[in-house]
């Protein structure tokens, strides 16, 4: 495979880390155009990264894309590499890829600077939105961690069923007992 990072040694994150970083990116590159030429292979393919395979497992079920290039912008494994989590085993995904709460996140991304995005770069929008889907979840499952089991499983439900960004910050302040001002900021302000 050729890989060419653009990533500067020092911020690396550590090898599990950077092996996700580099199937997501490889992910976003081929999506694109899987989605409108095979929506059924698009499928498969999510529904196989959410296992939790690494990127030599990928590329051993899916050979066709070994020659493809991948390009990891910076700024999104420095930025959003939120949560240094090494097992997934318990990842839960309760926002889907189109839900309106990563269209917010990414308008907040945007009015605060807190990554150069062109509207023009569509390669760079779909990265970031990767990595958003699989942060932000991170971070509703840590949530909803503290919670305990059976407060969680409620919470997990009434947000599934929430599709606008209103609704869904009402229902999960309602939850967690913070405001969705809090929420936010603690999401951007999560350290690895």
């Amino acid at each position: 495979m050729n890989k060419t990072q653009t990533i500067k040694e020092g911020d690396k994150p550590n090898s599990f880390w950077q092996d996700r970083i580099l199937l997501e990116s490889l992910i976003s590159q081929i999506l694109p155009g899987l989605i409108i030429s095979d929506p059924k292979k698009a499928d498969e393919i999510l529904a196989f990264i959410k296992e939790g395979v690494s990127l030599p497992e990928f590329l051993e079920k899916y050979p066709e894309f070994d020659k493809w290039e991948l390009k990891v912008k910076p700024d999104l494994t420095r930025t959003l590499n939120f949560i240094n989590q090494e097992n997934e085993d318990n990842f839960f995904p309760i926002v889907d890829f189109n839900h309106d709460i990563l269209y917010y996140l990414t308008e907040i991304i945007k009015t605060k600077k807190l990554l150069s995005i062109s509207d023009d770069d569509l390669n760079y929008q779909f990265q970031l939105r990767v990595v958003l889907y699989k942060n932000f979840n991170r971070y509703l499952n840590l949530l909803l961690s503290k919670l305990g089991a059976k407060k969680a499983e409620v919470a997990a439900q009434a947000l599934l069923g929430s599709f606008s960004r209103q609704e869904f910050l009402k229902v999960l302040s309602t939850q967690t007992g913070e405001t969705p001002n809090d929420l936010i900021d603690n999401f951007f302000n999560l350290k690895k």
